[in-house]
């Protein structure tokens, strides 16, 4: 089939494996042996655990209950729900100390959508409690405040989505949409928002990873129009933040760069989620199918066969992990196959499946059991339990390969949407 004709949905009518045979059964040995790494660590004494282990975020116990929670719908794992149920509860126990204004991946937020997600929002605090102050938290800060995924007010928004037919969460995505109007900046004809300096970018930039940036932006933009709250104004705002995208586009390695500094040439950008072409291209499908954009979706599907093609050499990828790593790319190959079965992104996804087992089995030299488990950092090889930098998120990506339960999880990771409008109660 001519793979440039294929249109991308982003909510696809079912969820086949991508991948078979001997690869699969591979891959389901790895799964067991993550589950069986997580759960024996989850038996140890709490009071003993440091690092991710002494948080309820996704870097921690959410990022576990979420891989649990799915691993129980799959039926892979014998014992599944008692282990999504401990990890859970250890969440819900450290989150209480978190403020609720701590991010949707890096805090307390993220304990939170898990709950929705898993139908047991009931186990918190009143959601309307926590929405209300968000709904505060953005229409009274007098100061800058992050517009990103992982900790500012996409997450909100992504939160607020997950909960969109309960009360309060109308008037937080409300709020988002408002405080993004105002801050938004003309630039090369679009619109975009502006980070300041911090930590290692000395600059104001205009971030274009999906984690930080516009394309999170976008997407979040376009689910709220798409469940027809301030339908205008988020229309207006992601049709003209996709004009100042298209201004960013350098053609290779990457087709898009990774951000905008004045008054400096743009950098490419590795292949990831957290920054890359791929979690851009994937932001914008599902920007597209909510919009109902053939020329967002057609970015869209020319960029993800854009990333198909590049060389791994040029990839920037180093470890396993689902932010940036080979378990990330698998999983979202997988994500633009199942929406337009075009198999040239079903060989991309096995190719960066079997760099997956590749990584772990090179990693671990010889060591058994253990799982996905690591990913690289300044001071080498270390074990990680969560979902962007370590086994959760790994496995996550593997149950999606070999099963046919759609990996709704990903939602949170701007790779897919609830698929309803709220039109009717408008």
């Amino acid at each position: 089939m001519n793979q440039s004709s294929h249109e991308v949905s982003g909510f696809p009518s079912r969820w086949i494996p991508v991948a078979s045979g001997v690869l699969a059964d591979q891959i389901r040995d790895a799964i067991d042996g993550i589950a069986q790494y997580l759960a024996a660590q989850l038996a140890l004494n709490p009071h003993e655990r440091s690092g991710p282990w002494t948080s309820p975020s996704f870097a921690g116990y959410a990022g576990v209950s979420l891989f649990f929670h799915y691993l129980e719908l799959s039926g892979l794992f014998d014992g599944a729900a008692e282990v999504y149920e401990s990890s859970l509860s250890r969440a819900l126990e450290l989150a209480e100390k978190q403020p609720a204004e701590s991010g949707l991946i890096s805090g307390f937020l993220g304990t939170a959508w898990l709950l929705e997600h898993t139908g047991n929002g009931a186990c918190l605090e009143p959601s309307d409690d926590i929405t209300a102050g968000l709904t505060r938290f953005v229409e009274s800060s007098q100061g800058w405040i992050d517009f990103d995924l992982v900790s500012g007010m996409v997450g909100f928004g992504v939160y607020a989505i997950e909960r969109a037919r309960e009360p309060g969460s109308r008037d937080c995505l409300e709020a988002i949409v408002s405080r993004l109007e105002r801050t938004a900046l003309e630039i090369n004809g679009g619109n975009g928002w502006e980070t300041p300096p911090r930590g290692n970018y000395p600059y104001p930039r205009f971030d274009l990873g999906t984690a930080h940036g516009l394309p999170g932006v976008i997407q979040m933009l376009a689910q709220i129009r798409r469940l027809g709250i301030k339908s205008c104004e988020a229309d207006e705002l992601t049709r003209k933040a996709i004009d100042f995208l298209l201004t960013q586009e350098i053609g290779s390695p990457s087709r898009f760069a990774s951000s905008l500094v004045r008054h400096r040439a743009p950098d490419p950008s590795r292949l990831g989620w957290c920054y890359g072409d791929l979690g851009l291209a994937g932001a914008l499908r599902v920007a597209g199918d909510c919009l109902g954009s053939e020329r967002i979706s057609q970015i869209a599907l020319e960029t993800a066969l854009h990333a198909a093609r590049r060389s791994p050499e040029s990839s920037g990828v180093v470890d396993e992990t689902l932010c940036h790593g080979t378990s990330g790319l698998s999983h979202m190959f997988n994500r633009f196959f199942q929406a337009s079965d075009d198999q040239v992104f079903a060989d991309a996804s096995n190719y960066w499946l079997r760099r997956t087992l590749e990584f772990s089995a090179k990693i671990r030299g010889g060591e058994t059991g253990l799982g996905f488990v690591w990913r690289l950092n300044e001071k080498g090889w270390a074990k990680q339990p969560g979902l962007l930098m370590g086994a959760a998120g790994v496995g996550l990506a593997l149950l999606g390969a070999v099963t046919s339960l759609e990996p709704r999880w990903d939602r949170l990771l701007l790779l897919s949407a609830r698929n309803e409008s709220l039109r009717s109660t408008s």
